[in-house]
């Protein structure tokens, strides 16, 4: 059986009022979350959308009703998790679906404006090929693609002019920000099963996140951060992937990576990433920890900042950790050279 088109329509961009309808005709029971609806949610969760994730082809009512309310799904368990940075895991996804399906659409003006319309939007027509919004409605979307900042666009008359292409960038980047503004959802009157899931979750999200980051990234100086604990690993992952960590975060990881002797010039590189980044105050910061020996915090006083993401932490000092296992991986390096350095050189005919 064909899908039908609002359907259709609402599976593709199931932030828009049409997909909302549909959601409060056929609600989520929270208290008896169906297996499939739950996997479907987790994938807005879990990682960026691959290339081949999206197929242009109306699936069955059934599932397209499914993935509708995993979206609404979705919201309430990143909320439950009690934390602003995996928002925009659900926001993030749903951009790239939205960019999808308007440029995939064989009516991709069509398309657009349908959504333009289903939004309520006040985006005009002008020619083949080109838009017009007021000022004011294409700055309300606070937008990080290149391609739509408003110093890169023509206005005249108040009036912002967009390409089709231009126009559908735009709308991708509205449903990841209206997405964030939408985050945390009420959470009130929930199963305590459900919280617990999503908390579980978070954890396990919260160490993929960190083992990703901290495989991607060189060592600073002679400084490993594999042999971090849980929080230092933790902070300096969120760091490197661009976070704006708070104060007391920033002192906690800076004081730690010079108690352990990473190069000044390595720290100032890593806080680098954080978006409010200046370098002569972050050098004036770090080198002041360095040469008045502030001393970097225990466990228990990173778990009382509120830093641990472990529910239950048995260690009981970052420093001291690090130094026990850079000692540990030092023995064992000295033991694999001077097992390697009996071993005689193969011939050169072998």
């Amino acid at each position: 059986m064909a899908l039908l088109p609002e359907l259709w329509f609402a599976y593709r961009f199931p932030f828009s009022r049409t997909a909302r309808e549909l959601v409060k005709k056929n609600p989520v029971d929270f208290a008896r979350i169906p297996t499939p609806l739950y996997k479907h949610a987790i994938r807005w969760l879990e990682r960026p959308p691959e290339k081949d994730a999206f197929v242009n082809i109306p699936p069955p009512s059934e599932q397209a009703i499914l993935s509708i309310q995993s979206l609404a799904l979705a919201k309430i368990l990143v909320s439950l998790m009690n934390d602003p940075v995996f928002y925009e895991k659900p926001a993030g996804r749903l951009m790239e679906q939205t960019l999808y399906f308007l440029q995939h659409d064989p009516k991709p003006e069509a398309v657009a404006l349908h959504l333009v319309a289903d939004l309520d939007i006040r985006i005009e027509k002008t020619g083949d090929d080109r838009f017009t919004l007021p000022v004011a409605i294409f700055l309300s979307v606070a937008t990080n693609d290149p391609a739509t900042r408003l110093v890169n666009q023509s206005v005249d008359a108040g009036r912002v002019e967009l390409s089709l292409n231009g126009l559908q960038r735009w709308l991708a980047q509205w449903a990841y920000q209206k997405t964030l503004a939408s985050l945390p959802a009420d959470t009130s009157d929930l199963p305590s099963e459900l919280k617990k899931a999503a908390m579980e979750f978070r954890q396990r999200l919260t160490v993929r996140h960190r083992e990703r980051v901290l495989a991607s990234l060189p060592s600073g100086g002679a400084v490993h951060p594999e042999l971090f604990t849980p929080c230092m690993a933790d902070l300096y992952a969120r760091l490197a992937a661009g976070e704006n960590l708070p104060h007391m975060a920033r002192f906690d990881l800076a004081s730690f990576l010079i108690a352990v002797h990473m190069p000044v010039d390595a720290v100032v590189q890593l806080f680098s990433h954080a978006p409010n980044f200046s370098e002569k105050i972050t050098r004036y910061q770090v080198e002041r920890i360095k040469t008045q020996g502030l001393s970097a915090p225990a466990c228990a006083k990173v778990r009382e900042h509120g830093y641990c993401p472990l529910p239950a932490c048995a260690f009981k000092h970052p420093v001291s950790h690090y130094q026990r296992e850079a000692r540990r991986q030092a023995v064992v390096k000295r033991k694999h050279d001077a097992q390697t350095s009996d071993v005689p050189d193969a011939p050169a005919d072998a």
